[in-house]
């Protein structure tokens, strides 16, 4: 009943750990679209936890009215809650997740930033390749690793270029397995060139092996 799907989302928004983990479970037991309003009324709660826990669970809902709530959510909470309303952005597919990119690539947060890069990825749009350029320098290593994950998916000169340019001037050994992973996607001569010169002279020797398996997986060779 609507009584005891609110008494659930009280609970879990204001009880003891052991309460929250109960009307957690109770509440995944309730189709999405019959506890849509309690999941919307606790993105507006003051528990971070809860919070979460609604912006997760509406990632299985398709309608409509959950758009700007998650929106605000977006704008009014923590690194972790922005985290999880990109990660339901990017389950639902809908517009409005490409309104939130931008703002997200500038978060301070890089936790945040990769999250933005995996949902522009999963995007296949021209633009989206621009933007996940734009962060290529990012501070945050993981970021940098996440741009060049991104860039096998989202394909253009751009990336190539990028991707070329990191192996060659990248100081961590991760970001360069995942660039020399991404450009065998690329069935050019100028990646081939990259990917061969990396297997052959890189000084990490996993960068190397990945160039070279990439090298010998590349389309048309």
């Amino acid at each position: 009943t609507p009584r005891a799907l609110h008494y659930l989302g009280r609970l879990l928004s204001e009880g003891p750990e052991l309460d929250r983990r109960w009307a957690s479970a109770a509440l995944e037991a309730v189709p999405t679209e019959a506890k849509l309003d309690v999941l919307l009324s606790l993105l507006e709660v003051s528990s971070e936890e809860a919070r979460r826990y609604a912006a997760r669970a509406l990632g299985k809902s398709r309608n409509e009215k959950v758009v700007v709530p998650l929106m605000q959510a977006f704008r009014a909470g923590g690194a972790a809650l922005r985290v999880e309303v990109l990660k339901t952005f990017e389950w639902v597919g809908h517009p409005a997740a490409l309104s939130l990119a931008p703002e997200a690539l500038r978060d301070p947060s890089p936790e945040v930033v990769a999250q933005a890069v995996q949902l522009l990825r999963n995007i296949p749009r021209p633009a989206n390749l621009s933007r996940v350029c734009g962060v290529a320098s990012h501070a945050s290593p993981e970021v940098r690793r996440k741009v060049c994950w991104a860039l096998g998916r989202l394909r253009g000169r751009r990336g190539e270029r990028l991707l070329a340019g990191i192996l060659r001037r990248e100081g961590e050994p991760r970001v360069r397995l995942q660039a020399a992973r991404s450009l065998g996607a690329y069935a050019s001569a100028s990646a081939a060139t990259a990917l061969g010169r990396t297997a052959a002279a890189d000084a990490d020797a996993p960068v190397r092996k990945v160039a070279s398996f990439s090298l010998v997986e590349m389309p048309g060779r």
